[in-house]
């Protein structure tokens, strides 16, 4: 799906010129975020769990906010989102512990399965924030 800015500013999720390959992709191309994404994808990395300024963030952090923004633009949807990240993360190499290891790529948040409620509630405000940033910007999206 395409989402875009009602200006013509030329920004495009899924066309030139923002190209949304990330790190830990086939070709390893250097992320490119232009305009509304990227604040989107900011808004996404200051909701989380442990939050921490774009600017500051390990590239990975930065990687898996993007598909977070991506999913919560696109559908509108938290276990969307919540499998972008996971999907994500795992593509990178991540894996579960109960101990997050930047080293050793560990993560306690990566769980399969039904999330309790607090899970639940913290991707439902992630999807949340991001849309209403949108919104703000004056950015059209799909899904409810």
């Amino acid at each position: 799906m395409i989402v875009a800015s009602p200006y013509d500013d030329g920004w495009l999720l899924d066309q030139e010129p923002c190209v949304r390959a990330c790190s830990y992709g086939k070709h390893d191309l250097v992320l490119q975020l232009n305009g509304h994404f990227l604040e989107c994808a900011k808004v996404a990395l200051a909701n989380d769990f442990d939050p921490v300024p774009w600017e500051d963030a390990p590239q990975w952090r930065r990687d898996a906010a993007v598909e977070v923004a991506n999913a919560a633009l696109n559908t509108g949807n938290p276990d969307k989102a919540r499998e972008a990240w996971l999907l994500a993360m795992t593509t990178m190499g991540w894996r579960w512990d109960p101990v997050l290891d930047e080293q050793k790529k560990t993560h306690p948040g990566i769980v399969f399965g039904e999330l309790t409620r607090g899970g639940t509630k913290h991707w439902m405000n992630v999807v949340d924030r991001v849309r209403q940033t949108a919104r703000e910007l004056g950015v059209r999206m799909t899904g409810p």
